[in-house]
């Protein structure tokens, strides 16, 4: 059964409002935490990188101090994984034959899976990231398959790759360009639209600026963006699971 636009304008308005305010307190949170090293929030500069600096150095051993960094992992292989932190940053981190140590996961219950929230304790050299030990946390959301799909789309945004977004939508999808419009297939968005239409640079920078580890879902939809608000993809669970169903660029 269709939902009413009224309806679903509703939902994603809550969804937005309910987003947006937990998000306001995890810029609280933030902000205490890049007072205390133990975030490692600090140690990341603004395009994701190390920052050796504001991860902190022993000078008097001249061995760089450890850290922790909290988050949620969207990506995980046999070497690597990512950590979308709570800092809003993407960190790649190698877990496996080309880590520079043997980390120990052992306090990663299920190991590193995509859609769950974790500490990762380590030091930062140059522009990597050496990880020492993990353990699990919680998110927010408890729903590590939102999580998963809001990972997907995110590297999708960063990599500015079109094709894998369509991929990940529901249709109809609803994009705000313009006045706004509905597509049915992913055959039409793709025709209709050009990936620098779609991956400006607001939207890029909110949506890879969300903090996974604040944000919830409302009514089976949730909103990634920096702050709750536009530019944002939303997404929401059907009967074949989550998927994008909005790309709001103002």
């Amino acid at each position: 059964m269709r939902i009413p636009v009224w309806m679903a304008a509703f939902a994603l308005a809550s969804a937005v409002c309910f987003s947006g305010c937990g998000h306001r307190k995890a810029q609280e949170a933030s902000g205490a935490a890049a007072q205390n090293s133990s975030s490692g929030a600090e140690a990341l500069q603004e395009n994701g990188t190390a920052n050796p600096e504001a991860a902190g150095e022993n000078k008097g051993s001249g061995s760089p101090e450890e850290v922790s960094v909290k988050g949620v992992v969207i990506d995980a292989t046999m070497n690597t994984l990512i950590l979308q932190t709570d800092a809003g940053k993407m960190l790649t981190v190698p877990i496996g034959e080309t880590a520079k140590e043997k980390p120990d996961l052992s306090g990663l219950k299920d190991g590193a899976v995509p859609g769950r929230a974790a500490a990762l304790w380590g030091r930062f050299e140059g522009d990597s990231f050496v990880l020492r030990r993990a353990t699990d946390l919680e998110a927010k959301c408890k729903d590590r398959d939102a999580l998963e799909k809001a990972g997907l789309v995110m590297m999708s945004v960063r990599d500015q790759n079109l094709k894998a977004l369509a991929g990940y939508a529901s249709f109809p999808l609803y994009v705000g360009i313009g006045g706004g419009r509905e597509v049915t297939t992913e055959e039409e968005f793709l025709e209709s639209y050009r990936a620098e239409q779609i991956f400006t640079k607001e939207l890029v920078q909110s949506v890879l600026g969300t903090n996974l580890m604040e944000i919830e879902e409302a009514d089976g939809s949730m909103v990634i963006s920096r702050d709750g608000g536009t530019p944002n993809i939303v997404i929401s669970l059907s009967d074949d699971g989550w998927g994008v169903t909005g790309i709001n660029l103002k």
